[in-house]
């Protein structure tokens, strides 16, 4: 999303709002449908100040069984942008503005939301995504997703015979911990 701040440069204070909706691509997201904006740009003497709402639907995959799921999420963003020779002169020497995690524009006066929405996206996903609350995941033995029924499958009760030999020390220090309880 880009959006021309010219008319707010002028003086401090002066702001505007811009509503839009984007397709957005990238290499580590899969949005399934556009996404929309509704921010508030804000001129803050040294800089811009981009307050708004992000909205879209994402496809990720349950961490318990695999599947694909469509997920919706709806969230604030803010983030602060600056001149681009003003930011230069902050920056030290051998270090990027990349590195530094500055958001510019420059005399085009436009600023383009796109990074920022996609690291923010990023940073309000889930660490552990879910179908839903009460998946239970694959059956360990034939790999079948649980929430379709039951398999045929037995699963060994004693966790000792699925676990991998070069863990057998520690199994026997655990065992050696309950008798002396």
């Amino acid at each position: 999303m880009k959006v021309k701040i010219s008319g707010i440069l002028k003086q401090s204070g002066l702001k505007f709002t811009c509503e839009q909706t984007e397709t957005l691509s990238a290499p580590d997201l899969v949005f399934q449908s556009p996404v929309d904006l509704k921010f508030t740009f804000t001129n803050i003497g040294h800089g811009v100040l981009a307050e708004g709402t992000v909205k879209g639907v994402l496809l990720l995959s349950c961490a318990n069984c695999l599947q694909n799921f469509s997920y919706p999420f709806a969230f604030p963003m803010t983030e602060e942008y600056c001149a681009l020779q003003e930011s230069l002169s902050k920056a030290e020497k051998g270090v990027s503005l990349e590195e530094l995690s500055i958001f510019t524009y420059d005399e085009t006066e436009t600023i383009d939301l796109t990074e920022a929405v996609r690291q923010a996206v990023i940073l309000n996903l889930p660490s552990h995504p879910v179908c839903s609350p009460d998946c239970q995941g694959l059956c360990p033995v034939c790999g079948k997703r649980k929430s379709e029924g039951n398999c045929d499958c037995e699963e060994e009760s004693s966790s000792s015979d699925l676990a991998d030999e070069r863990w057998s020390p520690l199994l026997g220090l655990n065992k050696s911990f309950d008798k002396k309880k």
